[in-house]
This record gives structure tokens, C-alpha cells and sequence, in this order.
């Protein structure tokens, strides 16, 4: 199975204004900070067949955490992970809205690189065969409550990023992004050292590993006697 986000959701304090979404929007509560809410349907570019898809919000988290985790996680992760890909979603879809970056008609992308993964009906039994039937009422239920349940500051959805692994300690958002969010801060992971894969070896030659840097980066700037800044073996 391919590798898989797991959740690692950072909460709490900073950004301003929610525009509203078809079918979506803020909703005052008894005077309170406003309630975001999800929209109804989601219209998804889907860039294998270059299509704009409208489904409802819980078969798109649905889709979502099938991309994201292994469906046959506990309940609660995946509850987890459905409330993050739900708060991902509202976020990229404002950050989205009049941009030029997905077809007209779409509110979100099933593209990583510029969305969240999301996989459809057929990709998903592609992936996971029986087993999808077997747990989707699981997802199902998380793809309810993560619906149920945006994070948000100043009453804005935060920018609910995760990642599998830090190297112990996780980045302030400044850091990463260039821009200071309250809720995004550095934080020990210490746990994080035990995971597996967590470090390998590979040895190589200098010139190996210069031409790998190249081959990863081709803007780089590697002078050619770098031998001087490895230890040969």
C-alpha cells in the first residue's frame, strides 16, 4: 500500500473573514465567534479524466481520508483525519476562489500539489479491493463527523496541515511558509524518532551524491571539488 498522511493536526488562534461557499457559509451562534459551516456538494476537478465532478461533502471525505490513511484505522483516527481534510477543504476553497488555479465550476482539486488527495468510487476499489466495502461505514461515519466538526480561528478554518514524520521537533509556520500563524508553532515530537524508516543510511561516492543534489534540485549550486565537504568511507 502506498505511503499515507498520517494526522498530526495543529489547532488554535489566528486568521480573519470567511467568505461564503455555495451551499457553505458562516453561521452566527447566540452572538458567539460565527460557526463555519461545510457546503452541501463540492464541485472537484478530477485532473485524470479533466472533469468537474459535483458530489456531496461526505462522499468527498469520504474520498479524501481513503487517500490520505489506511481505512482500516481505528474509528477515532479517522474521525481525526476527516475533521482535518474537512477544515483542509474550506480553506483551500477560499484560498481557491477567483484564482485562475482549477477549472471554472470547481471549488477544490483532486490534484496533491495544489489540493489534498482524493480518490473516487472506482479509484478507491481499485486501491483497496473487498476491503473498501468492508470498512466504509467507518469512513462514512468519520466522513460525518469530520463534516461536523471544522477547526477554525477568528472564525476563519486554519490551515490544517499534517505530515507522517518530523525529525523531532516540528517547524513554526514562518518557517516553513513564511508567514506567522498563532496555531502553527514548533513543538517537540520525540516520538516521532521511533517511527520506522525514521533514518537510513546510503552510501555513495562524492560525485554520486553531487549528481543526486543536481538530479533533486537542478538550480543547486554544487562546486565540482565537493569531495572536500563529504567523508569518503
Amino acid at each position: 500500500m502506498k505511503d499515507r498522511l498520517i494526522i498530526l493536526i495543529m489547532f488554535a488562534v489566528a486568521i480573519f473573514g470567511l467568505p461564503l461557499l455555495t451551499g457553505g457559509g458562516v453561521r452566527e451562534i447566540g452572538g458567539s465567534e460565527p460557526e463555519v459551516v461545510f457546503p452541501d456538494t463540492v464541485a472537484v476537478y478530477l485532473t485524470e479524466s479533466n472533469a468537474v465532478a459535483v458530489i456531496t461533502a461526505e462522499e468527498y471525505l469520504e474520498g479524501c481520508l481513503a487517500a490520505q490513511i489506511p481505512i482500516n484505522y481505528e474509528p477515532e483516527a479517522l474521525k481525526a483525519q476527516a475533521a482535518a481534510a474537512a477544515t483542509y477543504a474550506m480553506r483551500l476553497m477560499i484560498n481557491l476562489e477567483g484564482s485562475g488555479k482549477i477549472p471554472e465550476g470547481a471549488d477544490i482539486s483532486d490534484d496533491p500539489q495544489l489540493c489534498q488527495p482524493y480518490f473516487t468510487p472506482e479509484k478507491r476499489t481499485e486501491e483497496y479491493g473487498e476491503d473498501y466495502e468492508r470498512f466504509r461505514a467507518d469512513l462514512q461515519l468519520a466522513a460525518e463527523f469530520g463534516r461536523k466538526h471544522i477547526l477554525t480561528a477568528g472564525g476563519e478554518p486554519i490551515y490544517a496541515v499534517y505530515h507522517a514524520v518530523s525529525a523531532g521537533r516540528t517547524c513554526p509556520s514562518e518557517y516553513v511558509w513564511g508567514i506567522q500563524l498563532g496555531y502553527l508553532k514548533a513543538a517537540d515530537s520525540f516520538a516521532d524518532k521511533g517511527s520506522m524508516n525514521f533514518e537510513c543510511v546510503n552510501e555513495m561516492r562524492s560525485e554520486e551524491a553531487r549528481l543526486a543534489l543536481i538530479r533533486y534540485d537542478p538550480d543547486i549550486e554544487i562546486p565540482a571539488d565537493c569531495a572536500k565537504g563529504f567523508t569518503e568511507l
